[in-house]
């Protein structure tokens, strides 16, 4: 007898489940419940109980205007499904399914505040309207999708409907407004507006950038505000650097530019050298010599560079039969011959003016060892009372 009740209670249990389960999807009054949209947030649809259609059919309009719902406002959504429809559903997303916006209930419709969508409640109607209020401003498109079916034994149709947000385009200005520079030379553009963000054809995305044009170039930057976006852009001309200068020494201590004006001359040392501007310059001092040439604003690279260790010192008969040498070229020795044998300092720079050998030469005929010195070219200095002189020798 207890093995015959407890066989009963297990059939009348399953059938209970079997029930309950059946009811839990019942479509009482025509409600099919909610979840069934298919939406990315669902998952599930009418087709879960009923053969999917083969072919989709538009059922859904509103009165979202073409550019766009507006956060907060809200719009009439009408629905027209098959005639003799019995269940239905709509729900809003986002890519991802996160749940937009939310639904008020509508003509024979119910909604659903914790799982924002609208189910119908009776089928007598054949075009169902609902009230939705669009989320706030910088939400972005949002889908609508919707799922009707009439029995069990018919087709269920899926549809989902793509909606933008109306943008305010923000404001974009560029500055400097009519930017140039020289070629080579870096400018810096700077995007101002009530963009929130800015993305740069030069693929920076801060409001300023800097670039370095070697030619007239346009540069593109867009602002984004709340999902909507601004283009603009801006020429930057360019003005080409003048030709590199070449200066020589002419006669004395006097060097001269290969080009004819722009002219600014500097000692390495000290730097600009103020008034000095013509195309020939003469120094005053010792030192290393250059010049930078400028047309319209734009600088030249810098000139080759001449060092002058006698300036100011004159160059008389008597000093300058003051030594000789040979040979030139030399190898590793040089010889210097002193005439009188009278004491002078001998010293030897590079053309830097850099000292890299001094001694003293006290008889008739002296050694200096160049074998450590690189091959190039030479300033050989003697000093004595007499004056000073300065000549050039090649190291082989």
């Amino acid at each position: 007898m207890i093995k015959k009740i407890t066989i009963l209670t297990a059939i009348l249990s399953i059938v209970v489940i079997l029930f309950y389960v059946n009811m839990a999807h019942s479509h009482t009054n025509g409600s099919q419940g909610f979840g069934y949209t298919g939406s990315p947030g669902d998952g599930k649809n009418c087709s879960t109980c009923h053969a999917s259609a083969t072919t989709a059919t538009s059922f859904i309009t509103t009165n979202i205007p073409s550019g766009g719902y507006t956060g907060g406002a809200s719009y009439t959504i009408t629905c027209k499904p098959a005639s003799g429809s019995c269940g239905f559903e709509i729900t809003c997303e986002k890519s991802g399914g996160t749940k937009e916006g939310t639904f008020s209930s509508g003509t024979n419709l119910i909604s659903n505040t914790s799982h924002p969508s609208c189910a119908l409640t009776s089928s007598t109607a054949s075009t169902w309207t609902l009230t939705w209020k669009a989320p706030a401003a910088g939400t972005g498109t949002v889908t609508f999708y919707a799922c009707y079916s009439s029995s069990t034994s018919e087709t269920a149709v899926k549809y989902s409907l793509a909606v933008n947000e109306a943008c305010t385009a923000p404001t974009l200005i560029i500055s400097p407004t009519n930017p140039s520079t020289c070629s080579g030379t870096p400018i810096s553009l700077t995007a101002s507006g009530t963009s929130t963000a800015y993305s740069w054809s030069t693929t920076g995305t801060t409001a300023t950038v800097s670039v370095t044009p070697t030619t007239q170039t346009t540069y593109t930057v867009t602002g984004t505000l709340s999902g909507c976006t601004s283009t603009s852009n801006v020429t930057v001309s360019v003005t080409a650097k003048p030709a590199t200068p070449v200066i020589t020494q002419t006669t004395g201590v006097t060097l001269s530019s290969s080009a004819s004006t722009g002219n600014q001359w500097y000692n390495s040392s000290s730097g600009i050298i103020t008034g000095a501007t013509g195309q020939t310059y003469t120094p005053t001092v010792n030192g290393t010599y250059y010049t930078i040439v400028t047309v319209n604003g734009c600088a030249s690279n810098q000139s080759n560079s001449i060092t002058l260790l006698n300036v100011g010192i004159p160059e008389s008969e008597e000093a300058n039969s003051l030594i000789r040498f040979y040979p030139n070229p030399a190898d590793d020795k040089l010889m210097v011959v002193v005439p009188d044998a009278i004491d002078i300092k001998l010293s030897v720079y590079n053309i830097q003016g850099q000292l890299l050998i001094e001694q003293a030469a006290s008889q008739k005929i002296n050694q200096i060892n160049i074998s450590n010195l690189e091959k190039g070219i030479y300033l050989l200095k003697a000093e004595s009372t007499k004056g000073i002189v300065l000549s050039r020798f090649i190291k082989d």
